[in-house]
């Protein structure tokens, strides 16, 4: 399992101290990837699985992840985004761009 955590301060009015937990590991699935984010003591979770990424590439978006403090509101937004625009996106005839 790959897992990288972001600790952010308290900033007066502009922002609460939390953590974010962005993990992933391979899984019968595919390449399954999480983020944790931990605020005044109430915890929140969301998980997906990607099929068609392999355990190299899963942890290089982990990486982007957490390189980019992506947060969990719109991490998933942002995972679909990265796999659309990717090289190895199939075509109709089974062939990558």
């Amino acid at each position: 399992m790959t897992a990288l955590v972001r600790e952010f301060s308290a900033l007066g009015p502009y922002q609460q101290a939390h953590t974010l937990t962005y993990a992933g590991s391979v899984g019968a699935d595919g390449f399954c990837l999480s983020l944790r984010l931990d605020m005044e003591g109430r915890p929140a979770r969301s998980e997906t699985a990607v099929a068609a990424v392999d355990a190299l590439r899963g942890r290089q978006l982990v990486r982007f992840l957490y390189e980019n403090s992506i947060p969990i509101q719109t991490w998933k937004d942002v995972l679909d985004e990265l796999l659309c625009a990717a090289d190895d996106v199939v075509t109709e005839n089974g062939r990558t761009k």
